[in-house]
């Protein structure tokens, strides 16, 4: 039986966990977060949202670890109700310090009463609430001046931050303090056998070859914008020219087929659902070019991951992509002629160099590099927390 007097860690996510019988479940995705904060810093506090009425499926088969304490509820609406809220202040009294990622509604809450309370907090901000909500919906459209302002106000008060970019979230979301980059990539090693692989691939097309492109993303959150490849593909079809499509992630894909259909170009796109690491491994060395369409984007680890792979990359203008990948091969976000334009100027252009480059830049977000400046402030907040 734990401790209940002892002071714990609290971290409050965007994440969504499942409940069965009295057992939590995360997705593998979670799992490197949670054992990094446990092992740095022991008990932890949980604040995310929790789900109880769907079945477990392959994206939540791992049990959470025991020195996890989950407080949640299944919709942000149920989180805003003075039940939860009366959770969230007496939990606050029995936790010593915060990690809250940004952005998300339990997050602005805690950082609410976190303040009201004196209790420190580090800012982990890992997207912006802007893009977010500006891309969803017209609903969402009116909220994301007010979220971006509340974001924006949490975050300038911090005392410490942690940026998953370089730049962009922190031109965005400035703070005061001392903060740090460290984004969340697991690349463990830099394997020349891959880069070598992939130039003798390239040197291999054919003038009959025909080329593929990839998304790793879910496949039902819209601002993930598959479509506008989708789009692109049927108007380089048009003009005679066969790209194949091919959708790792999950979610519902009736809308995206549906628009694969009415594009004409439904025997061209692929939906392989949820693949694990080595499966996504396995598509990357299949395909020629890697795409990241997004709307709203941190920092993409599908990205790195795809550079790691020696992946010509091309991406939109969102988030911390083009501090990734060569800009003359960054498109605007949504621009379907755009997408269309870069697609046969990278073909152009000599892949094997592309291919080199983003390999050899993939080296700046190995484990050992990002780990090491991530612990290194951790322990300074310890330090300086008494943790």
């Amino acid at each position: 039986m734990r401790n209940k007097n002892i002071k714990k860690i609290m971290y409050v996510t965007s994440m969504n966990v499942i409940k069965i019988n009295d057992k939590y479940y995360c997705s593998n995705a979670a799992l490197p977060t949670l054992n990094r904060y446990i092992h740095n810093f022991g008990f932890i506090y949980l604040i995310c949202r929790v789900h109880d009425k769907i079945e477990k499926n392959d994206r939540y088969f791992v049990e959470m670890p025991k020195e996890v304490e989950v407080l949640g509820e299944s919709s942000y609406i149920k989180m805003l109700r003075p039940r939860f809220l009366n959770v969230i202040k007496s939990t606050l009294k029995n936790t010593k310090f915060i990690f809250i990622h940004f952005p998300s509604i339990p997050s602005y809450l805690v950082a609410y009463y976190a303040k009201k309370m004196n209790i420190n907090y580090c800012s982990v901000v890992v997207g912006c609430t802007w893009d977010s909500f500006f891309n969803y919906s017209f609903i969402g459209k009116i909220l994301a001046p007010f979220s971006f302002l509340i974001m924006k106000k949490y975050i300038r008060k911090s005392k410490y931050a942690i940026y998953v970019t370089k730049e962009f979230l922190q031109n965005r979301y400035p703070c005061y303090c001392n903060s740090i980059n460290a984004s969340n990539v697991y690349i463990t090693e830099l394997n020349e056998e891959i880069l070598l692989k992939r130039i003798k691939k390239i040197e291999n097309y054919k003038d009959d070859h025909i080329y593929s492109l990839a998304t790793c993303a879910a496949v039902d959150v819209k601002f993930k914008a598959q479509e506008d490849v989708i789009k692109a593909i049927s108007k380089l079809k048009r003009k005679g020219k066969i790209f194949n499509y091919y959708l790792a992630g999950g979610g519902d894909q009736k809308y995206l087929k549906k628009i694969s259909r009415k594009y004409n170009v439904e025997k061209q796109v692929f939906f392989l659902g949820n693949l694990n690491n080595e499966q996504i491994n396995n598509l990357l060395d299949k395909i020629d070019i890697y795409i990241q369409p997004s709307k709203q984007e941190g920092l993409p680890r599908a990205v790195i991951e795809a550079m790691n792979r020696a992946c010509p990359v091309l991406g939109a203008n969102t988030g911390g992509i083009p501090e990734l990948i060569d800009k003359k091969y960054v498109f605007k976000k949504g621009r379907v002629n755009d997408i269309v334009k870069k697609i046969e100027e990278i073909l152009k252009d000599d892949m094997k160099n592309v291919a080199k480059r983003n390999f050899e830049e993939s080296s700046k977000y190995l484990s050992s590099i990002i780990d090491e400046r991530r612990n290194n402030y951790y322990i300074k907040i310890k330090k300086e927390n008494d943790l």
